[in-house]
């Protein structure tokens, strides 16, 4: 009995072998590559409305039912003459057949290698994904259907229309699952079947314009009709890690509609930098950003300034223990405490407390309608060609600026060290000698070079913005400013930088200036400056590093104008008029008349050391040179005035006259030993006059007694005397 029974199994075996090689073979025999592309081919492009060409092709049986092709392309002409390309190495489906049979499908495996896709638009724009490979397979799950998938991509990147810079990300990694409802084609307003994928995707690099580390996106998706949903979408790039809640419609064209999120963001300064790669900048401390909103992805490409009804944004910014160091460069910032409000893509009640070197700073104000404005200026830079910001492109920016942002920023502190921020000239001249080669000026005032300026936010303070600035010091190369206080008030590139306030030298200044950056090829600079009681030996000293020679207080009344212009210096381009007074002080005079009295023999000490009771003077500066048009000084002493040119060089070019009284010459030593030289040297009122040439620098000036005034009285009295002796001689003939 029991041989009979496996008799009969032996024979069933060998008769459903026997079938399905049969069956293998005559499926192969009919459903040849020709007679394969001749079913598919048709039907396929039918329902992708598309023209497929297609390489090889073959199947895959007993062991379920398998389709294999080879080198296959498929093109399909989209909406507003746009074009989508996909191309394959190969594209392989294997199925349960019994499943087909029975129209529930279960597709063990869906392989896709070497695939690219192209969707390119008429104006030169496009996207691109190349180097895809993926593995998926669909199981059937009650009325579901579980889809599990695992794709990498090389690349995806975005190239703007126009031309510009490709953007994008590479070294694409997704992988995870879903459950699924079949799609209902043709059921209006449907987009996506009703489904929950839950994913994992890591992106390894990014083709921007700034350093982002390998990124980690993982969360659940909800999709249902027009509609994707995530509610714990978590994203993680280096030092940052967000938490956000979205939701995405799109139209039933598949373009997305409405974006509403909720997002709550960590940074790690410090890691932030080490991946961005900061060289010589050290950073450290942490960052939070709530923010929520909505917006309307189709308002952003309209060249349109996104308002209330396509972009929504508020939340809150907090910045903990913030520090920076860039060595040398510039003093270290640390300590800071921030926190912000962010309203309609502006910031309110920003509040940050902070150190730049041991000293405090508070900072209060608002930045209205930020957002908006920072996506005008990436509109217009996209018009431009992306290009940097040119002196010859400057100004028209303004005009075209419309969203209506405005910088209010009040900004206290200790002490700040401006030193840093300006070359002096014996900087520059240093620098010239230990690099062996000549500069044109500073860095500081190449404006149109200068980052700062090219910076948005530079930008949007020139626009529209109010600063107020209380400084207890500022540290320059010219001395100690001390309790500042400026109002910044600044409108379509124009800067009104009124008032002024602040001590100087031992005294007070206060003054009003305007500048105007609409071209940055030329920026007019005017001011208008007074002065009380400023310290002349301070001032000198800041200045000239000739602390020795006036002292006393001194009045100054004035104004003034430069150019700042690339590669220049506005020194040489500064024009100033300035009125001076003093009710008290004295000039050191001992090396301008030492060598006069050794060489005369006239006692002028007195007047080395020469106090005053009065001074006035008007000066002019321009040029890179002081010109002193008129300066006299009173005393019980006599009278000294002066003309000529100082220069920043410290180069002299000067006249000096002393007027000596009777009463002062009878003080004066040995003066009748002179002689009849002495007369010589008196004016009609009996007054002494010496007048001198100065030259040389203020550390070795080169002083010369003007002696034409002795020559011409010499004349005058040896002609006088020949024209008496020839009255006498004719006295005598008669």
């Amino acid at each position: 009995m029991k041989r009979k029974r496996r008799r009969a199994v032996l024979i069933t075996l060998s008769v459903v072998a026997a079938v399905l090689v049969i069956s293998t073979v005559a499926l192969r025999m009919i459903f040849t590559r020709e007679r394969l592309l001749g079913i598919i081919v048709p039907r396929a492009e039918k329902a992708l409305d598309a023209g497929i060409e297609v390489g090889d092709i073959g199947i895959e049986f007993p062991f379920g039912f398998g389709v294999e092709a080879r080198s296959l392309t498929f093109r399909k002409e989209l909406e507003e003459n746009r074009k989508l390309t996909f191309s394959s190495e190969t594209v392989s489906v294997k199925a349960s057949l019994v499943s087909l049979i029975r129209r529930k499908p279960r597709l063990s495996r869906v392989i896709l290698s070497g695939a690219r896709v192209e969707l390119s638009d008429p104006v030169g724009g496009g996207l691109n994904a190349s180097g895809i490979s993926s593995s998926m397979s669909l199981t059937p799950v009650g009325e579901k259907y579980r889809i599990d998938f695992d794709i990498t991509a090389d690349s995806l990147t975005m190239h703007p229309a126009g031309g510009g810079e490709r953007t994008g990300v590479a070294g694409i990694e997704l992988r995870g699952e879903a459950e699924t409802e079949m799609p209902q084609g043709g059921l209006e307003g449907e987009l996506f079947p009703a489904s929950v994928v839950e994913a994992e995707m890591q992106i390894s690099d990014f083709l921007l314009p700034v350093e982002i580390s390998r990124t980690e996106v993982a969360g659940i998706f909800r999709l249902s009709g027009l509609d994707v949903e995530s509610d714990n979408l978590t994203l993680r790039s280096g030092g940052v890690k967000s938490e956000i809640k979205m939701k995405l419609r799109f139209n039933s064209s598949g373009e997305p509609e409405r974006i509403d999120f909720q997002s709550s963001t960590g940074i790690d300064a410090g890691e932030v930098a080490a991946i961005a790669g900061a060289e010589g900048i050290e950073l450290s401390g942490k960052a939070s950003v709530d923010l929520g909103g909505y917006l309307f992805p189709a308002a952003l490409n309209t060249g349109r300034i996104p308002g209330k009804d396509s972009l929504s944004l508020n939340g809150k910014l907090l910045v903990e223990e913030l520090s920076a160091d860039a060595g040398n460069k510039l003093p270290p910032v640390s300590g800071l405490n921030m926190s912000a409000v962010i309203d309609q893509g502006g910031m309110n009640d920003i509040n940050a407390r902070f150190l730049v070197g041991k000293d405090k700073f508070a900072l209060n104000g608002r930045m209205m309608k930020l957002i908006p404005a920072l996506h005008e200026l990436y509109l217009i830079s996209a018009e431009t060609g992306g290009g940097d910001i040119s002196a010859e492109t400057f100004g028209r920016l303004f005009g075209r600026m419309q969203t209506g942002s405005r910088i209010e920023i009040s900004l206290e502190g200790e002490h700040f060290d401006l030193s840093p921020f300006i070359s002096t000239r014996e900087d520059k001249a240093q620098k010239e000698k230990r690099e062996g080669k000549k500069e044109g000026v500073p860095g500081v005032f190449d404006l149109s070079s200068n980052p700062a300026v090219a910076n948005p936010l530079t930008l949007l303070i020139l626009k529209n913005s109010r600063i107020i600035m209380e400084m207890n010091t500022l540290d320059s190369p010219f001395g100690p400013v001390t309790g500042v206080r400026a109002e910044l008030e600044a409108k379509d590139g124009r800067v009104k930088i009124m008032p002024v306030q602040a001590g100087y030298s031992g005294g007070r200044i206060e003054s009003a200036s305007s500048l105007d950056f609409n071209s940055l090829a030329s920026i007019p600079a005017v001011t208008n400056f007074s002065a009380e009681g400023v310290d002349a030996r301070e001032l000198l000293a800041n200045f000239f590093g000739a602390a020795d020679i006036v002292y006393g207080k001194f009045d100054l009344n004035g104004t003034g104008r430069m150019t700042l212009t690339p590669h220049a210096d506005p020194i040489n381009s500064l024009h100033a008029r300035t009125a001076l007074h003093s009710d008290g002080g004295g000039v050191n005079f001992s090396r301008l008349v030492s060598p006069i009295s050794l060489a005369s023999g006239i006692d002028l000490s007195r007047y080395e050391d020469f106090s005053f009771r009065s001074c006035d003077g008007n000066l002019i500066v321009s040029g890179g040179r002081m010109l002193i048009k008129k300066l006299e000084m009173v005393s019980g002493d006599g009278r000294v005035s002066g003309s000529g040119t100082i220069g920043f060089d410290k180069t002299l070019d000067c006249r000096a006259r002393f007027i000596i009284p009777p009463e002062a010459q009878r003080r004066m030593k040995d003066l009748k030993k002179l002689g009849d030289i002495v007369e010589y040297l008196k004016d009609d009122s009996g007054n002494l006059v010496l007048s001198f040439d100065i030259g040389g620098t203020t550390e070795s000036p080169a002083v010369r007694l003007d002696q034409s005034g002795i020559r011409e009285k010499a004349k005058e009295k040896l002609t006088d005397e020949l024209k008496k002796k020839a009255v006498e001689k004719l006295k005598d003939l008669f």
